[in-house]
């Protein structure tokens, strides 16, 4: 009878001397201590600690357990699933937090997506036909810009009036010059001096000569 006593005594002293402390602080949403408040754990037997200030202490040995906060009208304020593995101890604050009822938060996360999607959708149908505009106006400009400009042609008195001045300046030469002489002294691009010579040439008005680089018109009697 005394052994098993002492077996007893043995095994209430082992678990005293692997007992771990867990203690804390409970806060309400202002992070501020909630006085006046019931922590009970489930452990075997159950433990019950009345705060005076917010904070807490319960000695357990490992395992898990359910920690509960309750005011002092028994509404739970939080509650907390906790697991010991090692001999210590543990601070775990508790945080009486509102919880959201259910679904408000999918509920108001719904509506705002559907709120971003249709304002989204109205921007759409009003940036779709300013953007076919701009399309439409960048094709016209690039037809104008890309189209060929007709070359207006030279009148029949103004060729004639620069056939007569380049005959001219072959006379008054002494009816030999160079096609660089009569360039220089014509406003007219050097392919136009060249056609204007050319045209003569056939005509049979002028001869023309090669010599180096350059020609030599001679003006024919």
């Amino acid at each position: 009878m005394k052994f098993k006593i002492l077996i007893l005594f043995l095994l209430i002293f082992s678990n005293i001397v692997n007992a771990s402390i867990i203690k804390g602080t409970i806060y309400d949403f202002s992070l501020e201590p909630i006085k006046n408040a019931l922590i009970e754990v489930n452990s075997v037997p159950p433990q019950k600690f009345l705060t005076r200030t917010g904070e807490y202490s319960f000695q357990l040995s490992s395992g898990v357990y359910n920690l509960t906060a309750k005011s002092l009208d028994n509404t739970i304020l939080v509650q907390e699933l906790i697991e010991i593995k090692e001999e210590g101890i543990y601070n775990i604050d508790l945080f009486a937090f509102p919880e959201l009822e259910e679904n408000e938060g999918l509920v108001d996360l719904e509506e705002d997506i559907s709120s971003i999607e249709k304002e989204n959708s109205d921007n759409l149908i009003l940036i779709i036909p300013l953007i076919l505009t701009i399309i439409i106006i960048a094709l016209i400009f690039y037809k104008i810009t890309r189209k060929k400009k007709k070359i207006e042609p030279v009148s029949n008195a103004i060729e004639s009036d620069l056939t007569n001045k380049v005959l001219e300046i072959i006379k008054n030469s002494d009816g030999r010059t160079t096609q660089k002489e009569i360039r220089k002294k014509l406003p007219y691009s050097e392919a136009k001096i060249s056609l204007i010579i050319t045209e003569l040439e056939s005509k049979n008005k002028i001869e023309k000569i090669k010599k180096g680089r350059g020609n030599i018109i001679i003006l024919k009697k």
